[in-house]
């Protein structure tokens, strides 16, 4: 895989609990948002977006394995509703 975008797979990953931004990624990164973007779904095939959604869900049902409780899961990964 793509060095620079294993780095932000990375910083994702450390971030899955926060609310997602590109422009912090990218400010990480020391690249521009539409760059940050480009090259994620160049070498991923997905955006990035999509990625955090399905980290987040995949982590959620994780969670839900564990018998954590549903509101706890919902505040730790941002979901509203």
């Amino acid at each position: 895989m793509n060095e620079l975008v294993q780095q932000m797979i990375d910083w994702i990953e450390d971030h899955l609990k926060k609310p997602f931004s590109l422009d912090k990624l990218s400010h990480y990164m020391g690249y521009s948002p539409y760059y940050c973007s480009f090259k994620f779904h160049q070498v991923t095939d997905i955006s990035i977006r999509r990625y955090v959604l399905l980290r987040r869900l995949y982590l959620s049902m994780e969670d839900l394995k564990n018998n954590r409780k549903i509101t706890d899961i919902a505040i730790d990964y941002g979901y509203s509703s």
